[in-house]
């Protein structure tokens, strides 16, 4: 007698259970095969009266299963066959949500497995629907949103499924226009501007981000010293608008406040001390203090540090001879520079001659 069910899903594993009835007495030596569709796939020695074997189908359709009792010293052989139905392994299909960008290539994933969870490597249909309850083509999606499934139509040894209904999002182009950066000067605040669009040209909201020469600016404001920029704006894309950017150079010009150096030529006398004084002043006329100011004088260049009254003296201690001097503040980053051109004239001392009294005799001759 075979025990157990007569529909069977194919390739799920299936237990044959027989128990050997005799007239009279118990069974204790024989052994027992198991055979599909007349082939005998295996046998074992009989040791209890219910034996078990485990077979998974991996075709449709009516079987047959013959289980034989043979080989015993004590009673005859016997068998018994029973019809098996195999039948299509159910499927099953997953799968996600999608956002693509609208020139992307548009691939849905999904998952379809049997009844052990393995995947199946089948044909499929995926349907997509539009706004209208229209469907369309998968590869020429506008922007927009969407809903899909995906569906597998089965064969001869799978059944059918589908999917739950799926979305799709197709995010919408953008461009970014950078606004001019108006007359920007070193020093001065900076303002970056731009406006991101949609593929309409229509104003939209979203975060942009500003680079300069590479590096973020925090907010839209900056200062730059004079030079030429590269400057970048970046927009990071959202649920329903794709990721862009935009890059444009300009020059910052020197805003810096104008210097200028007051001094004279020095006239002095061989010998004598005096000194060459010099000025730093801004272009309202006050001081400019602790800034760095050179002179150049007889080949030799020395710098020196204005006082609190933007003033610097330089000692003059050379040979009789008329001197060029300059004088130069090469400007920092908050100051242009300026440089002044002066004569230092060294005179040769006059000489002072002295004489001593001092009485002379002489003796003359008469006549």
């Amino acid at each position: 007698k075979i025990n157990g069910s007569k529909e069977i899903l194919l390739f799920e594993m299936s237990e044959f259970v027989f128990e050997v009835i005799p007239e009279e007495g118990n069974v204790s030596d024989g052994i027992v095969t198991f055979h599909v569709d007349g082939t005998e796939l295996t046998s074992q020695k009989f040791r209890n009266s219910t034996p078990i074997f485990k077979y998974v189908f991996s075709k449709t359709g009516k079987h047959n299963v013959t289980i034989a009792f043979g080989k015993s010293e004590m009673f005859e052989d016997s068998n018994s066959t029973v019809k098996i139905d195999v039948l299509r392994s159910p499927t099953s299909l997953s799968t996600n949500d999608f956002v693509f960008d609208k020139k992307d290539n548009k691939t849905i994933a999904f998952n379809l497995s049997d009844i052990n969870g393995n995947a199946l490597d089948k044909a499929v249909e995926i349907i997509v629907i539009n706004s209208q309850n229209q469907t369309v083509n998968i590869s020429g999606l506008e922007s927009g949103k969407y809903t899909f499934h995906v569906v597998f139509e089965g064969d001869e040894n799978y059944t059918s499924c589908e999917s739950v209904t799926g979305n799709i999002t197709v995010r919408m182009p953008t461009s970014i226009s950078i606004a001019e950066v108006s007359n920007p000067l070193t020093l001065k605040p900076i303002e970056l501007g731009a406006v991101l669009l949609d593929e309409l040209g229509n104003v939209i909201g979203g975060e942009m981000h500003y680079f300069i020469d590479g590096a973020e600016v925090v907010g839209n404001f900056t200062t730059l010293k004079t030079g030429k920029y590269e400057l970048k704006v970046t927009f990071g894309a959202n649920a329903t608008h794709s990721a862009s950017e935009n890059v444009t150079t300009f020059e910052v010009g020197d805003g810096r406040p104008a210097t200028a150096i007051e001094a004279g030529d020095v006239t002095v006398v061989y010998g004598d001390v005096k000194y060459l004084r010099a000025v730093l002043k801004t272009a309202d006329g006050a001081a400019l203090a602790k800034a760095s100011v050179e002179v150049t004088l007889n080949g030799k260049t020395i710098s020196f540090i204005t006082n609190e009254k933007g003033e610097i003296t330089v000692p003059v201690k050379l040979d009789p001879k008329n001197y060029p001097a300059k004088i130069e503040f090469k400007g920092n980053d908050y100051y242009k520079p300026a440089v002044k051109s002066v004569n230092v004239i060294v005179k040769k001392a006059p000489v002072k001659l002295t004489a001593k009294k001092k009485t002379f005799k002489s003796k003359v001759k008469t006549k």
